[in-house]
């Protein structure tokens, strides 16, 4: 995402070149394969950075952006970039104290998020998808 144009920025689609050799094919394939892959994993995020950005929120935050035309639609898509834009309209200049506050729930929900992605699924797989399953109901709630 290009948080500068405001706009997300999914990767090039590979070019099959014109009478490919069957090596050309093979490469083509597994390039659009993993672009496919990086596509699907790059929107995941975004939904799940949208989680992040309204836990951010404080109630007042969270407030002005429901009150927003297009919160509906942002919410059912769940579109990062729309909802930075709604908050950044709703946004005056911050106190230092509360920025210090977010930044200290934006490295601890970092940290949590860090910990979900490198726990050892073998050991902790079913924890892993009770929380997961939980921030799933909470997302729905919201």
């Amino acid at each position: 995402m290009c948080l500068e144009a405001e706009e997300l920025i999914l990767p090039e689609e590979p070019i099959l070149p014109d009478n490919p050799t069957p090596h050309q094919c093979k490469l083509w394939d597994l390039r659009a394969t993993a672009m496919i892959k990086n596509e699907d994993t790059l929107k995941q995020n975004m939904r799940s950075l949208y989680v992040v950005v309204m836990s951010l929120c404080d109630a007042n935050m969270k407030d002005k952006v429901k009150a927003h035309n297009n919160y509906a639609e942002i919410k059912r898509t769940r579109d990062t970039p729309k909802l930075l834009q709604v908050k950044r309209e709703g946004v005056t200049d911050p106190t230092t104290e509360q920025l210090k506050q977010a930044k200290e729930r934006v490295v601890e929900e970092f940290f949590s998020i860090l910990f979900m992605y490198m726990v050892d699924r073998q050991r902790y797989g079913r924890a892993v998808e009770d929380v997961s399953k939980s921030v799933t109901v909470q997302i729905l709630k919201a």
